[in-house]
């Protein structure tokens, strides 16, 4: 191709020049008899301009409709905002606005439910939370001399509600069987030995139970706080996962779903109320909660029971489908007559000294009472949580909340929607501006791809006259 600074300023010198380089190639061509149905569309510079002008466009294109679509929807959300502050405001009455934030109340008592059973609507990937992460969100402290690695259930997915709180009893059951019976000092077992009110010899089984109780209860106890309040921080993080879903379902109004009830969530200052309810709700529950678990704690080792010594050995080639008497009879029987054994190994020697039989033989027996202690320990936790902080949430949360919300005053509803009016009409104002300018953007960017098109077809368009012309 001819270069343009040979020609200077001169442009219709160098179209000539192009034109005749084009021919002259076309020429040589013809010579060689090419294949003209195949090959002259692809021949010569104009039809390379052409191609180069239409990639262009397409790139062009491809480069901006993606911010095309984002403008179009931030359009979408905007108006819609814009409306909804509208009709909010244009409602502005208490009359009105008391039962939507009753309806509203209802329907979060209702996603609290549904994330507990089981619902990916709060989107796990966004809210869920793995294990690692729940520890290290939750600010309480971590599980007491526990370094053992176990198959955690959903250990490492991202979840929430009910299955956040089984994962944790789970957790919760592998740390408890996990406590080893603490090491016993000489010195422990020498004041345990002490002298009975009747002034007679030491009994090693009551030196065992005073042991027990309390390596237990350093063993064990601390164990009930932190289930707990890991229990309350899986349960607090339901309220803003649940208003999300709110507000996103008013957003998008479908089937079911009371349309208008999301936008209290706007209302700040009832938002904090009903968080502040739902808080204090989960709070005393923790606390029932826990003088249940306390109270079974201190029952279970006031008084050992020394059928925990045999271990809950399990009752071997049983039938429990098809029984007979006479099975039923050696079941009972193989009971009683291991319940009555002596816990002791033999006839133990009734001595104060500290000897290496006499530490050994407490030693075993103590250990033995732990385990079982350490067995139903993690079983009634579970069973506790489950009846005291979970089952509470489903029976009793949705009473409470309707019932509070419902007594509330007059008063006390215009203190709690007054001021959430004045932020909507603050928050009104620049949303008209900022929405003109991304209108406007988005005419812009329209114009700008119709033009380009249109630029591209005229210089395509010309090239291919002058090309014809030549």
């Amino acid at each position: 191709l001819p270069l343009r600074r040979t020609y200077g300023s001169d442009s219709v010198r160098f179209k000539d020049a192009i034109k005749e380089c084009y021919l002259n190639d076309y020429r040589q061509l013809l010579e060689s008899s090419f294949d003209e149905g195949k090959y002259l569309p692809q021949l010569g510079f104009l039809r390379t301009q052409a191609f180069l002008e239409q990639l262009l466009r397409e790139r062009y294109e491809q480069a901006l409709l993606p911010t095309l679509h984002s403008l179009e929807t931030l359009c979408r959300n905007t108006e819609s905002e814009i409306a909804m502050l509208k009709r909010e405001l244009e409602s502005n009455d208490i009359n009105l606005l008391k039962p939507k934030a009753q309806r509203f109340v209802h329907s979060f008592i209702l996603q609290v439910e549904h994330l507990l059973q089981g619902d990916i609507t709060g989107d796990p990937q966004q809210n869920g939370q793995t294990l690692d992460e729940e520890k290290a969100l939750c600010g309480v402290p971590d599980w007491p001399e526990f370094s053992l690695q176990f198959d955690v259930q959903n250990r490492s997915f991202k979840i929430y509600g009910g299955s956040q709180f089984e994962r944790l009893l789970n957790e919760f059951e592998y740390v408890a069987h996990s406590r080893e019976f603490p090491k016993i000092t000489a010195d422990e077992v020498a004041s345990s030995l002490g002298i009975g009110k009747s002034h007679n010899v030491p009994v090693l089984e009551t030196a065992a139970c005073n042991i027990v109780q309390n390596k237990a209860r350093k063993a064990l106890q601390p164990l009930i706080d932190i289930v707990l309040s890991r229990c309350s921080y899986i349960m607090r993080r339901l309220f803003p996962i649940a208003l999300q879903i709110l507000r996103q379902q008013d957003a998008n109004p479908g089937r079911g779903r009371s349309a208008g009830v999301g936008v209290m969530a706007m209302y700040e200052n009832f938002v904090a109320e009903l968080k502040t309810s739902y808080e204090d709700f989960i709070r005393r529950t923790e606390d029932a909660c826990r003088l249940k678990l306390q109270d079974d704690f201190d029952t279970f080792t006031k008084i050992l029971d020394w059928d925990l010594v045999n271990g809950m050995c399990e009752i071997k080639d049983y039938d429990y489908l098809k029984v007979s008497p006479e099975d039923t009879h050696l079941r009972v029987q193989a009971l009683m007559d291991r319940g009555n054994a002596n816990p002791g190994n033999g006839a133990p020697e009734r001595s104060r000294s500290v000897s290496g039989d006499n530490y050994e033989r407490l030693c075993i027996m103590s250990g033995r009472l732990f385990a079982g202690i350490r067995f139903f320990f993690a079983k009634y936790v579970r069973n506790k949580m489950n009846a005291f902080f979970l089952d509470p949430m489903f029976q009793f949360l949705g009473g409470e909340l309707t019932d509070r919300f419902f007594h509330l005053t007059d008063d006390k509803y215009e203190a709690l929607f007054t001021s959430g009016l004045a932020e909507m009409k603050e928050k009104l104002k620049p949303l008209h501006l900022p929405h003109a300018t991304i209108h406007h953007t988005h005419g812009c960017a329209r114009v700008r791809v119709h033009d380009m098109g249109a630029i591209l077809d005229g210089v395509h368009a010309a090239g291919r006259g002058g090309a014809q012309r030549g």
